[in-house]
Order: C-alpha cells, then sequence, then structure tokens
C-alpha cells in the first residue's frame, strides 16, 4: 500500500518530512540508527541540526560517538541539566572537563551539588548560593562535601524540620 496515493494532496508530505529533518529528535534517532551507513557529508548536515539541542547534543555525544561534541557544547552549556550530565560523562570517560557548564549548572541547586559530588568531588564555589537556597541541597552538601558544619546552608536546613533534625544529628556524630 503506498500512503502517498491514499493522501489527497501527496506533494504537501513531502514538506512534511522535510521540516522532520530539521527536528533534532528525528535527525537523531536517524543518526543513531544508520550511523555506519551514512557518509560524513550526511553525518556532518545531521550533526549541525543536533547541535542546537542540549539533550540530543549529549546524547549524540555519549551514545553515538563516545567523544566530545564540540559543534553542540554551546547549547549544552546553557542546559544545568544536561551540562551536568555531559561534565559527568566527560569526566568520568573521557578525563576531561566541562568548564563552560559550570554558568548553568551553578544556578541549580540539584545540578550544582551533583556537581560537586559527582564531578569535582569537592566544594563547588560558584553553585553554593543556589544550593544553600533549598532544605534539601544544602544538607547534602554539608554532609556530602563539606563534611561538617555549613553555615550557609543552615538557614535553608532550618526550614524543614526533619531536615534539621538530621543536621543536628549528623553535627552530633562528627563532634
Amino acid at each position: 500500500m503506498n500512503l502517498y496515493d491514499l493522501h489527497s494532496n501527496p506533494r504537501e508530505l513531502y514538506k512534511h518530512v522535510d521540516a522532520m529533518t530539521k527536528m533534532p529528535g528525528v535527525v537523531y534517532e536517524v543518526l543513531w540508527s544508520q550511523y555506519k551507513n551514512l557518509s560524513l557529508a550526511q553525518r556532518n548536515e545531521m550533526e549541525r541540526v543536533i547541535a542546537k539541542s542540549a539533550k540530543y547534543s549529549y546524547l549524540y555525544a555519549n551514545r553515538v560517538k563516545n567523544e566530545r561534541f564540540p559543534a553542540g557544547e554551546a547549547a549544552i552549556a546553557k542546559d544545568p541539566w544536561y551540562a551536568l550530565r555531559y561534565a559527568r560523562y566527560l569526566s568520568q570517560n573521557l578525563e576531561e572537563e566541562f568548564p563552560e557548564g559550570e554558568a548553568a549548572i551553578a544556578k541549580d541547586p540539584w545540578c550544582a551539588v551533583d556537581y560537586a559530588i559527582s564531578v569535582i568531588y569537592g566544594r563547588f564555589h560558584e553553585g553554593e548560593a543556589a544550593i544553600a537556597s533549598q532544605p534539601d541541597t544544602a544538607y547534602r552538601y554539608a554532609v556530602d562535601i563539606i563534611d561538617g558544619r555549613w553555615p550557609m546552608g543552615e538557614a535553608a536546613i532550618r526550614k524543614d524540620a526533619a531536615i534539621y533534625q538530621e543536621y543536628k544529628e549528623f553535627l552530633r556524630s562528627i563532634g
């Protein structure tokens, strides 16, 4: 069965196909499934589409290329979630850093605390203001990174009774 025969205006379908080739998600799926069958020119054209999306740039680097994807790093660097994931991927698999993403990561409390714990393994000064804005992230940072009292996060920690109790018990346990 030819679906073009069933459509009242088959030429419209070609416009739809052309539009789909400009969608990063669609292009990523083609690259993911057909990477080895595509010419270098086809890959380059498709990479330009993917490079506009933080999500698909990260996925392309991690799952298809298994290396850095410089063309997509500008998009990745603007999104805290994908900047964190890309930085973790580079750190753990390629032993490289992604400082370009730190500004976005620093604005999101959970991304910032996770970055400190799983990427740089220490204090993330640029992200401490965001981390200190929420009880759960402030507590996690105090326990996992500071390993002691963290005055900057205590105002937020006090806002949640259960977390504040855990924090006091943690401080008592370390003396």
